[in-house]
């Protein structure tokens, strides 16, 4: 009698062992990325670049993991793995907890993506690998004295303890705990799954392996959607099927990020998504009908290019869900054929690998290499229509596809034809997108463009800033005008309204967190000091090339390179009268800058009687709460200000006429701002009281935001 078999509960307890250290590993990998990113995001800006910075970092890594556990297995005996492995395990446990070192902070004008990867190979490089590698490695003992195929169920086990960090984070973990907590969470979960790992690695030091029982009926033979042979594969296709995964996924996320929102959530749903493939498919390779998943990726194509053609009208659930059809149904198909093509057990740890290498590369490919040769995030279309090209070469070269069997010529005809819809939708859209733009650029923060709009009226003639879908500022060309405060900074906004009515001296010193186009230098007075802190240098050298407000200016204009937050903590005090926070229009939120820490800092740099004004415009974050808890908690007076101008609204200038913009008035729209001082005769002023809306908010509404924690959720409209 097999001493393992079904009749003996111990196999039971030895698979569940198994299946709980992988599951346990998997979730302690993909909950350390948004807990590393809670700590990177705020020393450099806290756009969605940093996130997929982050994810090509644990891609590499990953894929380290997995080569050290390939040599591992080839290369050294089963009981020498099982007491290296651990050695490295112990090593591991001496670098906690993940607490990102201050050094690691960057300088005013740092390398970004260069010091994002130091900073997290530093932190969390050594556990991560090792963590990584873990999941193949219990495979490859789990499979070493087996038959059958029931080891590829444990993979099941590591993607759902993924899915199950990247479901606990949003929703359980970042609003509950601190960041500082959640390292040290991590770090406590991490010494249980050391403890788990020893007690496998005695039992397979005192000669005890996990034979697996005998195979389930369900999986052997492998699936295949039709009768015959299965197709074979080899590390070239692992390899190719692998990267159009990982590429999809990025390349979704920041389309979503771009054209929706930038928050974690919408980092984390699409990964999510991901992954959930990878647990379907390996839990039962049965799952995967191509007819059903192949067809709903060419649809997903026609769905994409529709949702790209019709961007400016399509709201924010039905854009975020055709994103996530097209995902979820392109991962699957490419999944599903490879995991139709897994090797057997004795191979594992190479199919493994060439997924690694292959998750590594489209992140490469999302985050390197597209932005160097990308003006615009094109690369969506690329990889769609490559995916849907290299399938179509798989489905082909298949004897076993039911396209190729009876009217495979039809079925050929609509699947091309659907293609070649998508391309040319796709080409329409880039078309669409650089549509009267005059300048185009793209780098770590983002793709920018400055759009010449309305030029058939010489009265509306305008330079229009936009990066990704917002605007960003509007100079209009008409001389009478050009000098005049447009977008969101009109002489009713809160921005203009602290400039025209703080009681100060002919000479002010006034800093703007934001640059633009540079729109509230127009505000400047002979004698005054405007100091613009900026962190993308692109937006620097548009505002200087393409518009005139900065040069136009009558105050003296400087510009600070750098993270705003980061540059003003370098200053000594510089005694601002006003100081301006124009960085929250955009959807991907600068937490960092609306944390009490923070505004403790803005109050020491202001005079006594100062004005803290803030841009808080926002299509989905309801951000004057945080802004009112940190002030109450701080004793500061507020103001809301709505201002709601005759003028059109000026977020979204893609018609090529305005609405109701009457010349020669400038074009302004609609903007809500939030004064903070601790001078109460500025709130009583006559201007401030005749513009400000009742906003009141029961003290403990919403938890005050810190440098140890920020949470979107209760904001989100």
């Amino acid at each position: 009698m097999n001493p393992l078999s079904k009749s003996d509960p111990k196999p039971e307890r030895m698979t569940l062992l198994y299946g709980a250290a992988m599951f346990l590993g998997a979730f302690l990998v993909f909950l350390v990325q948004p807990i590393m990113g809670k700590f990177i995001l705020p020393w450099h800006g806290g756009g969605n670049a940093v996130w997929t910075t982050c994810m090509l970092f644990f891609q590499t890594a990953l894929l380290a993991g997995y080569a050290y556990a390939h040599l591992l297995a080839r290369k050294v005996a089963l009981k020498t793995q099982a007491t290296v492995h651990l050695t490295l395990l112990g090593v591991s446990m001496c670098l906690l907890p993940i607490l990102p070192d201050e050094a690691w902070k960057p300088g005013p004008e740092g390398e970004p993506v260069g010091r994002i990867l130091l900073t997290l190979v530093a932190t969390v490089g050594l556990p991560f690998v090792l963590l990584s590698a873990t999941a193949p490695l219990l495979q490859s003992w789990y499979a070493a004295a087996g038959r059958g195929r029931t080891v590829y169920r444990l993979y099941a086990w590591s993607n759902a303890g993924s899915i199950a960090a990247l479901a606990c984070y949003p929703f359980l973990v970042e609003p509950n705990l601190s960041r500082v907590a959640q390292a040290v969470a991590w770090s406590v979960l991490l010494g249980l799954f050391v403890v788990g790992c020893l007690v496998i690695a005695l039992r397979l030091l005192k000669g005890e392996t996990p034979r697996p029982a005998d195979p389930e009926p369900d999986e052997e033979p492998r699936a295949s959607t039709h009768a015959g042979s299965t197709p074979q594969g080899g590390p070239a296709i692992w390899l190719t099927l692998s990267t159009l995964g990982s590429a999809l996924l990025l390349a979704i996320t920041n389309k979503i990020c771009q054209d929706v929102a930038s928050m974690p959530f919408l980092w984390l749903l699409p990964l999510a998504l991901y992954l959930a493939t990878f647990v379907v498919l390996f839990r039962d390779p049965r799952a995967y009908q191509r007819m059903i998943f192949v067809t709903g990726f060419f649809l997903s194509l026609l769905g994409i290019a529709a949702a790209l053609y019709l961007r400016d009208i399509l709201v924010f659930s039905l854009h975020l869900w055709i994103c996530c059809f097209a995902l979820f149904f392109g991962c699957m198909s490419f999944h599903g054929e490879l995991v139709r093509r897994r090797p057997q057990p004795e191979r594992l740890t190479e199919f493994y690998l060439a997924i690694s290498v292959g998750g590594a590369l489209g992140g490469a490919l999302v985050s390197l290499v597209a932005p160097l040769f990308l003006d615009y995030f094109y690369e969506l279309q690329i990889i769609l229509a490559l995916g849907a090209g290299v399938l179509m070469w798989l489905i082909r070269t298949d004897p076993d596809s039911r396209l190729n069997h009876g009217n495979y010529r039809v079925n050929w005809a609509w699947l091309v034809a659907v293609l070649l819809v998508s391309v040319l939708a796709y080409q329409q859209e880039a078309a669409y997108t650089r549509r009267d733009a005059t300048h185009v650029s793209r780098n770590f923060y983002g793709s920018l463009m400055v759009l010449e709009k309305w030029r058939k009226d010489p009265a509306k003639h305008a330079l229009v800033m936009q990066h990704g879908n917002i605007v960003h500022g509007i100079q209009h060309r008409d001389p009478r005008l050009s000098r005049m405060p447009t977008a969101y900074f009109g002489e009713t906004s809160g921005g203009g309204l602290a400039l025209r009515e703080t009681e100060n001296p002919a000479v002010r010193r006034i800093g703007v967190i934001g640059l633009g186009v540079g729109t509230l230098a127009a505000y400047g007075r002979s004698g005054d000091t405007m100091r613009f802190f900026e962190i993308d240098p692109a937006v620097i050298a548009a505002a200087r090339e393409h518009f005139t407000y900065l040069s136009d200016s009558a105050a003296k204009i400087e510009i600070v390179p750098g993270d705003a937050r980061l540059s003003l903590e370098a200053e000594s005090d510089q005694d601002y009268d006003v100081l301006i926070l124009d960085a929250f229009s955009s959807d991907a939120i600068p937490t960092h800058l609306l944390t009490l820490e923070a505004f403790e800092l803005y109050l020491s740099r202001l005079k006594p009687d100062g004005v803290i004004a803030l841009h808080l415009s926002n299509r989905h974050l309801k951000l004057p709460l945080v802004v009112w808890a940190a002030a109450y908690e701080l004793g500061v007076g507020t103001a809301l200000i709505e201002d709601w101008p005759d003028a059109e609204d000026v977020a979204s200038p893609t018609s090529d006429e305005p609405a109701v913009a009457p010349s020669p008035q400038p074009r302004v729209g609609p903007s809500t701002w939030m004064l903070m001082t601790r001078n109460p005769t500025f709130l009583e002023r006559e201007a401030i009281k005749t513009n400000a809306v009742e906003f009141t908010v029961m003290p403990g509404r919403v938890r005050t935001w810190t440098d140890d924690y920020t949470s979107l959720w209760p904001l989100l409209r």
